[in-house]
């Protein structure tokens, strides 16, 4: 890298550099501001699109730090996004703060990372009626059930979610889930019947705007199943949950200081009222299904936030769109005959490949080949295309003599 001209307000700190965030890495550049993107390889897809690149983790505060003093960039720096998901955020705060720039705080970040931590947060706004514990591995697991397990600190990651019915369950949970955190802890969740469904959008000065719903609908068994994201008009504007979702996430943002940012956010339609289980500073895989739904350019939309200018109220949800997610047992000698027959059953719509299936990585358990966006006149009609498309990649690799060895749920 070559040492910049003298220092100038006009650079933007841009936490990662793949196919996930060229969008903003461009809405940056269309207002005529340089971008230092930091990405571990100099062969990520915005690498070459950026003014600088600091070939570093997105989770080494230190080194980033380091190399921005050392090149001077520091004094270039407007702001700092970070549509990353996970712990890249404790980064982006802890840059943020010594560099004095507009981010959330690390113990907003920490607040909603660790799983623990957001559950007291919500229970000091009043927002949750679940009990809670923690556990280590070899602990004695007592919790009311049925219960929810998960990793107490893992980030930007579904993994090592357990429903436990009975104590056999749970103490087997507890003792995955611990392994898999972080931490080495483990949180129990009592069990919250309803529905599932999310909230996505920006926060800025208090309030939620661009705020989608989805509704999420899990299928049986570990392969090919179909999660379903809907966004857009429902078909009973009456029941629409928006407004009451809306309230309680800009209630528990008001309690936990969360300034303005991107969300993505988890709850539970319990018969109790709405519970938000889960919050994410980063729109992840959520991203494009909002892209296609809003008539915004949502990264033109956070490119406006992270520089702290209105984002005004002229955005609406305009239609219904979906995602359905293919998942499969593992990737060994599967990838390619999934990634075909998704490919080949597209009717209507579009089909992503998931990028960690792409470069090869691997995890125990199911993991998710990839996504069908597709589109309807409500989100309902949006939804069943995409369960429509699940069936005919089902059909493909059956027909084909199954050379992917997929197991369909009964």
């Amino acid at each position: 890298m070559s040492q910049p001209a003298p220092a100038n307000l006009d650079t933007v700190l841009l936490f990662g550099a793949g196919a996930g965030q060229l969008s903003y890495l461009r809405a940056f550049r269309a207002r005529g501001l340089r971008v230092c993107a930091i990405d571990r390889s100099a062969e990520a897809p915005g690498a070459g699109e950026a003014d600088d690149l600091l070939q570093v983790s997105t989770h080494d505060d230190a080194a980033i730090l380091g190399l921005l003093r050392e090149y001077g960039l520091d004094r270039r720096l407007v702001a700092v996004a970070c549509p990353a998901t996970g712990w890249a955020g404790v980064a982006a705060a802890r840059v943020a703060a010594a560099l004095g720039l507009r981010f959330a705080s690390e113990d907003a970040v920490l607040d909603l990372l660790d799983k623990h931590r957001l559950w007291r947060r919500l229970r000091e706004a009043g927002l949750t009626s679940r009990d809670c514990r923690v556990f280590a591995a070899g602990d004695d697991v007592d919790a009311p059930l049925p219960a929810v397990v998960k990793p107490c600190r893992l980030g930007g990651t579904s993994r090592g979610v357990s429903h436990c019915a009975d104590a056999a369950q749970l103490r087997e949970a507890v003792a995955r889930a611990a392994a898999m955190s972080l931490d080495g802890l483990a949180l129990a969740e009592s069990f919250l019947p309803g529905p599932e469904v999310k909230l996505a959008g920006l926060l800025q000065g208090g309030r939620a705007r661009v705020a989608v719903v989805a509704a999420r609908s899990f299928g049986p068994g570990p392969l090919g199943v179909p999660i379903g994201l809907a966004i857009g008009p429902a078909a009973d504007a009456a029941t629409d949950p928006l407004p009451l979702l809306v309230d309680v996430f800009e209630r528990f943002c008001a309690g936990a200081g969360l300034p303005d940012v991107v969300f993505n956010t988890d709850f539970i339609l319990a018969p109790t009222g709405p519970e938000l289980i889960d919050v994410d500073i980063a729109l992840g895989s959520f991203r494009g299904l909002m892209a296609d739904a809003c008539d915004a350019d949502l990264a033109a939309l956070h490119a406006r936030l992270c520089l702290g200018e209105p984002l005004g109220d002229d955005v609406h949800c305009r239609r219904g769109a979906a995602v359905t997610y293919l998942w499969c047992a593992g990737s060994d000698g599967r990838r390619d005959a999934l990634l075909a027959a998704a490919g080949a059953a597209v009717d209507e719509g579009r089909f992503v490949p998931d990028p960690g299936l792409m470069q090869g990585a691997t995890v125990d358990g199911p993991r998710r080949v990839g996504a069908l966006h597709s589109a309807g006149a409500t989100r309902e009609a949006a939804a069943g295309a995409g369960r429509d498309w699940l069936e005919r990649v089902q059909r493909r690799l059956l027909d084909g003599g199954n050379p992917a060895r997929v197991v369909l749920p009964a």
